[in-house]
């Protein structure tokens, strides 16, 4: 691989990282792409909204200056800073931290590196020493404090903006689609974000009556840097909220009869993901996937999900050797009662087990539109094909849901609940970290339409059960992600969660 592809692939990787939540690594990728490329705007503009102090943001901002002094932006924010920093008492943050080195210079090569250490050293020096410090200096912190979310928020509103709603409609024609969207449902351009970011977050819509089932939604602090947090079941209504899984988990999903939960588990140790299954009445003790394959080995464990029936789960996995996951079907009602027990016999599990794809490109993310048909992503980019949704019917053939030849990259689809529409997350190969919702017919039959926009991630979307709505997540606040709920026929977006943690929708039920 070219220097310059794996420079690219490198700065997707951390871009993807960013938008999932996992700040820890998406700093440590995007601090390699710029030691390989120190003038690499948007690596130096994504550092910065991902600094963790103002001397660190106002390091990155300055390299983004001195590299392209016409990005009003980063001045912008820059100066901002600066008119911060002089309302503020002084203290010993205000210090120059070397002789004749400012904490705006511009940190290039293999010596900028080096001073960027030492700082950085001495920035965490100075902070563990202010927290010794008595009253007479907390208030200048509160007010960095505050400064610094300020900031955050005003960088992730900039950082490639210039990829606009009016181009993303130009590529994406809508069309009359059927119910639940009104015949005259057409996306709005905007010269403004669907939703504007605020340093103070908006009410939210759990108790307000507007909505109603319950949301299971990874939620909680990230202290892997893995994606991987607790599972929690939070209901619209108001109720309290409960934890289902206090390890470190993601892409839950309920089964119909709501008696189990299945979940990708990420184990610390091994630092390896499978699927478990958990039942919600503690009636067994919970299983790993593995445990009922008949000693198959399938690693990447990831997206299971239950049958409206209730009788199957669908998955991603790899075979053994295999660079690109495939999308299974476990029938839980052809294993009878061994579900719960023990090892499951060889011969049973071969006939309980079905692979749908054939391994020639990286396919995940299975979403049911009904007993016998599925959604899934397609990525054939590693030997130059296209990424796009396809439906399969099992024990059928497989047709292009979405066929845009890479204009867009799609991921994480969901069926609506009356199975004639399918609501994905897509973005712009050039511009990766602005994310947004659209919906389109799921035969394929209809172009894609734009349901929610803005210039930052929105992903992970999550029909309703009554279909009138989509639940997702986006990092728009400027404080992590946060679930959010928009009303199909109205545009109409509801803030649902409001914290300092990473909060990512896994599934909508009753």
């Amino acid at each position: 691989m070219s220097e310059e592809k794996e420079l690219q692939r490198l700065l997707r990787d951390a871009i993807t990282a960013a938008r999932e939540g996992d700040k820890a690594r998406a700093r440590v990728l995007f601090q390699e792409v710029v030691e390989r490329d120190p003038e690499n705007e948007k690596g130096w503009f994504w550092l910065a909204s991902l600094a963790e102090t103002v001397e660190e943001r106002r390091l990155y901002l300055g390299n983004v200056v001195q590299i392209n002094p016409n990005n009003e932006r980063a001045q912008a924010l820059l100066d901002r800073l600066e008119a911060s920093q002089e309302k503020k008492a002084p203290s010993p943050l205000d210090e120059e931290i070397m002789p004749g080195i400012s904490r705006r210079l511009a940190i290039f090569g293999g010596a900028g590196l080096a001073i960027l250490i030492v700082i950085v050293c001495g920035l965490i020096a100075l902070i563990v020493s202010n927290n010794q410090r008595t009253a007479a200096n907390r208030e200048a912190t509160a007010q960095a404090a505050q400064m610094t979310a300020d900031a955050n928020a005003a960088i992730m509103a900039t950082v490639d903006a210039q990829a606009t709603q009016t181009a993303v409609l130009a590529n994406f024609t809508p069309t009359p689609l059927n119910s639940p969207l009104p015949p005259t449902w057409t996306p709005r351009p905007s010269p403004t974000p669907f939703m504007q970011v605020t340093s103070t977050p908006l009410a939210t819509a759990v108790g307000s009556g507007l909505f109603s089932g319950r949301l299971l939604v990874a939620s909680g602090e990230d202290i892997t840097g893995e994606g991987f947090v607790p599972i929690i079941e939070l209901p619209l209504d108001g109720s309290p909220t409960r934890t289902l899984f206090d390890g470190r988990a993601n892409a839950a999903s309920l089964s119909p009869q709501g008696d189990l939960l299945i979940y990708t588990r990420f184990s610390t140790g091994t630092r390896e993901q499978g699927l478990e299954i958990v039942w919600m009445d503690n009636s067994n003790p919970p299983r790993l996937l593995t445990q009922l394959l008949g000693g198959r080995i399938l690693s990447r464990q990831d997206d299971g999900s239950f049958s409206p029936d209730g009788n199957s789960i669908a998955f991603s996995a790899r075979e053994p050797g295999s660079l690109n996951s495939d999308i299974y079907v476990l029938s839980l009602s052809a294993m009878g009662g061994l579900l719960g027990e023990g090892e499951v016999p060889e011969e049973i599990a071969q006939q309980a087990l079905q692979r749908l794809t054939d391994g020639t490109t990286d396919n995940t993310a299975p979403a049911w539109g009904d007993a016998t048909r599925l959604i899934y992503v397609s990525d054939g980019r590693a030997n130059g094909g296209v990424v796009d949704l396809k439906l399969i019917t099992i024990g059928g053939g497989i047709i292009d849901v979405t066929h845009d030849a890479n204009i867009m990259i799609e991921d994480n689809p969901s069926i609506s609940p009356d199975g004639s529409l399918v609501a994905f997350e897509a973005y712009r190969p050039e511009n990766p970290e602005d994310v947004d919702i659209f919906v389109t017919p799921v035969d394929g039959s209809g172009q894609a339409v734009l349901v929610v926009d803005s210039d930052f991630a929105d992903v992970r979307p999550q029909w309703s059960p009554d279909g009138r709505a989509i639940a997702y997540s986006s990092n728009r606040t400027g404080s992590g992600f946060e679930v959010f709920i928009v009303e199909v026929a109205t545009y109409a977006n509801h803030q649902v969660t409001v914290n300092d943690v990473t909060d990512i929708v896994n599934d909508w039920i009753p």
